[in-house]
């Protein structure tokens, strides 16, 4: 990133160096009908920045209460433990994937669910 900018900034000083790339003709198209009339109407973004600040607060406030209401839905991923989904060769029950598993960790308190077929998923 650092080297990205030095090299945008050593590139547009060099630019600005040449008496060419001075000229305002050369980045915006100048309106002859604006010379001696120029337009009134501006987008002043400090005057309106209270009303900026409103829409920011109409995103944020309800936000903040969602989360504070209702919480976050965290998934395995922030609950911890493991996930193993295992395909088996030859058909089994739930109820002999359970015994294998609990006769190896049951003080993890596997929780084991049939998918479809041979394929269980075992959550720890």
């Amino acid at each position: 990133m650092f080297s990205a900018i030095l090299i945008t900034q050593s590139l547009f000083v060099g630019v600005l160096n040449w008496r060419r790339a001075r000229n305002p003709q050369l980045y915006t198209e100048i309106h002859t009908e604006y010379e001696a009339n120029p337009p009134k109407g501006r987008f002043d973004i400090v005057r309106t920045r209270n009303w900026y600040f409103l829409g920011s607060l109409a995103i944020i406030i309800p936000g903040i209460l969602a989360i504070l209401f209702w919480g976050f839905r965290l998934g395995l991923d922030f609950a911890g433990g493991n996930r193993i989904d295992a395909t088996l060769a030859k058909p089994a029950t739930q109820a002999q994937v359970e015994q294998a598993v609990n006769s190896v960790a049951a003080q993890l308190q596997p929780s084991i669910q049939s998918e479809s077929g041979n394929q269980f998923s075992i959550r720890t």
